[in-house]
């Protein structure tokens, strides 16, 4: 079971310079001004407290490596498991490596400002 507020997570810039969190009903003020996580309106022992804490090395799970990234790792096994041992490309497990790699990327793209 997930404790976290469910996503999808928006940051929002306000006219009085305060950065806001909206995840669906509920809004909460995640900094101000340029202090970034200066205050947080959540428990500090919630599991939202928890996941911002971990973002930084989350992101940092999924883009380490110089020569290829996470997503990219996984596209690479799905692709040798398709092309070089002649999986099946529709089997769950290659469909699985792909979706997972699509979504690391676009949460890449989410917490580096590059989401359209």
């Amino acid at each position: 079971m997930n404790k976290h507020t469910p996503g999808p997570w928006i940051i929002k810039k306000s006219p009085f310079e305060v950065i806001n969190v909206d995840h669906g009903m509920l809004t909460h003020e995640i900094c101000s001004g340029y202090i970034m996580i200066a205050a947080i309106y959540v428990d500090h022992d919630s599991p939202d407290a928890h996941l911002l804490a971990a973002a930084p090395e989350l992101l940092e799970a999924l883009t380490m490596g110089a020569e290829i990234n996470t997503p990219d790792l996984m596209d690479w096994i799905a692709d040798r498991l398709v092309f070089v041992h002649k999986e099946n490309p529709n089997i769950d497990f290659v469909k699985s490596l792909r979706n997972r790699a699509a979504t690391a990327r676009a949460a890449i793209a989410k917490a580096k400002g590059e989401q359209k």
